[in-house]
């Protein structure tokens, strides 16, 4: 009876998995509006933070205070300040002045420990930034390998 349930818990854990690398390698992209008629789902946009953070995460350590684009900066090589630009980060907006990636925060009073982490919304617009600036058709037959590629190379 045990030996069973722990098979079918197995089976269950391999399952997802399995699911989680099939819409990580070969994802089509569609349904949630972004900007520029740019559609992106949900998971998509998770798969692809999630990647981007474990990787800072193996190479500098977590940080302290959220991913902020010099976290990501510091491993991609083939990222560019530019793809901030327009990224919503937490209480501000990364922008892009004289050439110089600047975060415009906010008037609200507060200063969390967090300024400036970068959360799903802020991901959406730099996952659009990364392809745009690359020419994937993130809507056609391009897919997050192609974006993770291009972040990986110089």
């Amino acid at each position: 009876m045990k030996k069973g349930i722990l098979l079918l818990l197995v089976g269950f854990c391999l399952g997802i998995i399995a699911l989680w690398l099939a819409s990580y390698y070969n994802v089509k992209i569609v349904e949630e509006t972004i900007r520029d008629n740019v559609h992106l789902e949900t998971t998509v946009v998770d798969v692809f933070k999630f990647t981007l953070e474990e990787e800072v995460r193996k190479k500098t350590g977590e940080p302290e205070a959220g991913f902020k684009p010099e976290d990501y900066l510091a491993v991609f090589p083939g990222l560019s300040s530019s793809d901030f630009n327009g990224v919503i980060g937490n209480s501000g907006t990364y922008v892009l002045e004289n050439g110089k990636l600047v975060f415009n925060l906010k008037e609200t009073g507060l200063r969390p420990t967090t300024y400036g982490g970068i959360g799903r919304t802020g991901m959406k617009t730099l996952l659009n930034n990364i392809a745009e600036r690359s020419k994937i058709d993130l809507t056609a037959n391009g897919t997050l390998t192609d974006v993770m590629r291009v972040l990986t190379t110089e």
